[in-house]
Formats: C-alpha cells, structure tokens, sequence
C-alpha cells in the first residue's frame, strides 16, 4: 500500500487496511502504521499479508488519518478469483480469459436508511451545494453511492459540474459531506434537487434549500462556563461542535438541536480549564 502525498510539506499520518467479508462485513484482517510522509512523493507504508477465510467477493478499505480525522478512504471490491489474462495482445489491449467473481455483491442487504441533507448558497451565477449523507443503519454498509445534481426533480444531471467526491461507500453510522460546484444558468430557471442512489441504495431525492448564514455569538460567563446561541430556522436542524486543536476533528457538543424559529442556546460547562473553538452547521433533521 502505497500512499502519495501531494502536498509541499511532510505530514505525519496513519494508514489503515481493513478487510471485510461479502455480504456479512466480517472483519477479516487488519493493519495499520502511522508514520511522517515526505513532501510531493510516494511512500509504501503498508503490506498485506496472506489472508484466510475470505468469501469469494470481499471489500478493501484504505483510510488515512490525521490524528483520527479521515484524509482519504478508498474501497475495492476484490474476489478470490481474479481477472485472469488471456493470450491476445496488442500495444494497447490486451484480452481476458476470464473476469473477478464479483457476484457476491449483488448479496448486499438493500439499505434504504441512508439520510440526506442538502443546502445551497449563491454568489452571483456560482452555486455550491453541500450533500451531507448519512449512513443510519446499524447493519448495512451502502455501497458505491453516487449523488448528482439535478435540473428539478427528476431532471437531467446539472452539466458542468464539479464535485468533490463521489461514488462513496459509508459503513454503518458514517457521513460524509459532498460538495458540489455549477453555474445558475445551467438550471434553466429551474430549482435544483438532489438525486441519490447506489449499488444496493434505491434511487430517492432531496430539495436543495437555500442555506442561511448561521451568526453564532460566544459568551464567556464568570463561572468559566461558556453560553453559544445562534439564529435558527424552525425547519431546520443544527448541530454544535468543538475543537480543542485544529490538527483534531471537530466533536459534537451535545445531541442536534431542532432550530427555534428565532435564536438557539446551549451552555457548555465542561472542559472548562481547556481552550475551545467552536462552530454551528446544520444536520439532517
């Protein structure tokens, strides 16, 4: 396992290989390594060694991570009978005798509990869209997910586009954000929505709301402890969060908080010799 780093600057991250059985998400191995990666250069960091027990479809799952908050992920889907090579061949192809059994996909417990929560904002013909997904079975990955954006509901994809990722697999209980950049005009007049799918995911839809600047006020109280409130929606759900050190991830503070319709407020009391930052955003109600 090779890791690039494409930065100007040597980074101190930890690489992570998981293996999981198909369809059951048995854990069959596990490895990790943490160590510096030099500026602009690849590294192999990770080798796996023979594994047994695996079913004949089984998933890869690269991570890495910077003191727990995840860099990069990359899934594969892998079979114990791989491609095999045929004997014709050319300067640009070559044939396949035979293809990976990847069957074992199709076995995937269809997931229908993944949540989405879109926003948007405009500046001038420039729309951004954030998709934030979440994965709320307590069993089922959702795999190779892919989210577009649409000129209406159930229109065609939104060309150009750019997004920041795409094709995703969340295990259970993760989310992720995709972020999604295009042009008003390429709307058509039209409101956009949000088309989402996977391998086993049924296709489902969101509105893309119009998202609002969160105002967040911090009031230090004389008993150290620390009061936030911000500007809400009643429609609308938010989630606080802290960090005690940029270099970490962001943790909640609390449960997500249904929005007032006018001003929110939470106290937070603990950690109170510790040096905080904090931030709002709104989740999926």
């Amino acid at each position: 396992i090779d890791v690039f780093n494409a930065t100007l600057a040597a980074t101190n991250l930890t690489a992570s290989v998981a293996v999981y059985n198909v369809p059951s998400l048995t854990l069959t191995y596990t490895n990790s390594a943490t160590r510096s990666f030099s500026a602009n250069a690849s590294t192999t960091v990770l080798g796996v060694s023979s594994v047994t027990g695996l079913s004949t479809t089984y998933l890869i799952r690269l991570r890495l991570a910077n003191a727990g908050h995840v860099v990069s992920e990359n899934v594969y889907a892998y079979s114990t009978s791989p491609d095999k090579l045929g004997t014709t061949t050319n300067w640009y192809h070559t044939s396949i005798s035979s293809y990976a059994n990847l069957t074992g996909l199709n076995s995937l417990a269809a997931n229908s509990n993944l949540n989405a929560f879109v926003s948007r904002r405009i500046a001038a013909d420039q729309e951004t869209a954030t998709i934030f997904l979440t994965n709320s079975s307590p069993t089922n990955i959702a795999y190779f997910v892919r989210a577009e954006i649409t000129v209406g509901d159930g229109g065609l994809e939104v060309v150009p586009i750019l997004y920041s990722d795409n094709y995703i697999t969340l295990w259970p209980g993760d989310s992720k954000t995709i972020i999604a950049t295009y042009a008003t005009s390429a709307l058509g007049g039209q409101n956009p929505a949000v088309r989402i799918n996977g391998y086993n995911v049924p296709t489902f839809t969101s509105s893309a709301s119009i998202a609002e600047d969160i105002h967040l006020n911090i009031q230090m109280n004389g008993d150290g402890s620390v009061m936030l409130g911000w500007n809400s929606d009643a429609a609308k759900a938010y989630q606080p969060e802290y960090v005690d050190d940029f270099t970490n991830a962001w943790s909640p503070l609390g449960f997500p908080m249904a929005g007032t319709g006018s001003n929110n407020t939470l106290l937070d009391s603990s950690g109170l010799e510790t040096e905080k930052f904090y931030r709002v955003r709104e989740v999926a109600r």
